[in-house]
C-alpha cells in the first residue's frame, strides 16, 4: 500500500524499516479504505515515522508502550514547528 503513495523505493523501505514500520503500513491501509485523500497519507507517515524513532530513543521497544511518550513527543514537535515557522 505504501508504494501507492510514495513512489521512491528508498521511501517506502525507510517507512518498512521503522521499528514500528507494520502499524504505519496498517494505518496507511486504513486511510485508504476509509477514503482520504493521499495528502493526508503524505503529511502524517513522516510524523508516525519521527514520532518511533523518539519514542525509541526514550526507551520503547512495545508498540503498546507508545501512548507513555505521545505528550512528550507532542510538545518537541510543535515546538520544532513552531519555531520553522517563526
Amino acid at each position: 500500500m505504501l508504494e501507492r503513495y510514495f513512489i521512491r523505493p528508498a521511501t517506502v523501505d525507510r517507512i518498512r524499516a521503522s521499528w514500528i514500520g507494520g502499524p504505519i503500513e496498517q494505518y496507511v491501509t486504513s486511510l485508504a479504505d476509509n477514503g482520504y485523500a493521499a495528502r493526508v497519507v503524505f503529511r502524517r507517515v513522516p510524523v508516525l515515522v519521527h514520532f518511533g524513532d523518539f519514542a525509541r530513543e526514550r526507551g520503547a521497544t512495545h508498540f503498546e508502550e507508545l501512548p507513555a511518550h505521545v505528550d512528550a513527543f507532542v510538545d518537541r514537535w510543535v515546538g520544532r514547528q513552531g519555531s520553522q515557522r517563526a
